[in-house]
């Protein structure tokens, strides 16, 4: 999706923010599932908090 998106003529700010957006989410979903980790770890060793 975001090939067809940087194909089209775009301005470069309109890009930014596609771009910004797209690396958002992908650090949301990182960190889900890294806290979905760290929670389970948590809740077996309390010793790690990483």
């Amino acid at each position: 999706m975001s090939k067809r998106l940087a194909r089209r003529k775009m301005p470069k700010r309109e890009l930014k923010r596609v771009k910004a957006f797209a690396l958002k989410q992908a650090v949301e979903k990182i960190r889900a599932r890294w806290g979905e980790k760290a929670i389970r770890l948590a809740s077996t060793d309390n010793k790690q908090t990483d």
